[in-house]
């Protein structure tokens, strides 16, 4: 049975959605769990989805994790999951496609955005600051498929909210605007439960 009661009636509904496995993923204390969680063996995602994570009470230098997690598909009775570590120094930069999963994607105009955003990212400096990922996420050099998309009526994709997690203050601020040129919403500091041994 899935997790959070999610299997229904017929076969085709027998997959985990993402909401939960992103939902029980905040529970995970450490990688290995996390991992776990996104396989979800025995049943297996039903939706491809993006998971950028790290540890804050992990011993020694600070690791940031993507994973890219797609649906269990083909008799799978687990998702499908690939995970780059970036080390100190190094950045991730992910918008709504594969880069190293070989699974097959929607395509359409979600690919081309996000083809669009990685080419825009691509020629942008290396982030090394605060600063510097406020100018990332509210670039709007491209007019037509901008990394901050708020391009007029139109535009049917919006960026909805940013937030920036700062691992060393431990605080999570979140934009409804644009961060390069507005202040976040609000400031929430990140407490965490004691880890239980």
């Amino acid at each position: 049975m899935c997790r959070k009661g999610c299997r229904q009636e017929t076969q085709a509904f027998e997959i985990e959605a993402r909401h939960f496995l992103t939902r029980a993923l905040l529970a995970a204390e450490n990688f290995s769990q996390a991992q776990e969680i996104l396989r979800d063996s025995g049943c297996g995602a039903g939706d491809a989805v993006s998971i950028n994570m790290t540890f804050l009470n992990q011993e020694g230098d600070r690791l940031f994790h993507n994973a890219e997690v797609g649906p269990a598909v083909g008799g799978a009775n687990e998702s499908a999951l690939n995970i780059f570590t970036a080390s100190p120094g190094e950045h991730i930069f992910h918008c709504n496609k594969y880069l190293r999963l070989q699974s097959p994607e929607a395509g359409g105009e979600i690919t081309t955005s996000s083809d669009h955003r990685h080419a825009t990212m691509s020629s942008l400096p290396c982030p090394y600051s605060r600063g510097d990922v406020i100018n990332i996420l509210g670039d709007q050099s491209d007019k037509e498929y901008s990394i901050f998309r708020e391009s007029g009526d139109d535009d049917y994709v919006k960026t909805v909210a940013v937030g920036i997690f700062d691992c060393v203050g431990r605080t999570w601020s979140i934009y409804t605007d644009n961060p390069m040129t507005n202040e976040p919403v609000i400031v929430l500091p990140l407490q965490f439960k004691p880890s239980v041994k």
